[in-house]
């Protein structure tokens, strides 16, 4: 998987450009989200947030873990549809996902 991640960096790239996290960050920010909540949910750095928000293109690999740590699809981390949680049939996360629904 990583060797396909890095070998379609190049065209994401050039498809999304700056600012590709930018707005869904800032949704985040809005709903009370910290930079320093966010970086520990997704494991990152907290001040790879702040360069995030200010323009830093993040790798496809980042973009997933976005993804992953707010059961969002990577379409809506890059702004492409709205950040709704994706169903996941897993018993654990059944009230994590009615709650979301409501």
């Amino acid at each position: 998987m990583k060797g396909l991640i890095t070998h379609l960096e190049p065209f994401y790239l050039e498809l999304f450009g700056d600012n590709m996290i930018k707005n869904f960050l800032l949704g985040l920010k809005g709903e009370g989200w910290t930079q320093k909540a966010i970086a520990e949910k997704v494991g990152v750095q907290p001040n790879m947030i702040s360069k995030f928000i200010n323009g830093k293109t993040c790798t496809l690999e980042t973009l997933i873990k976005f993804a992953d740590a707010f059961n969002v699809s990577t379409d809506a981390v890059l702004g492409r549809e709205d950040p709704k949680p994706k169903a996941n049939c897993r018993a654990e996360h059944l009230e994590e996902n009615q709650r979301a629904i409501r």
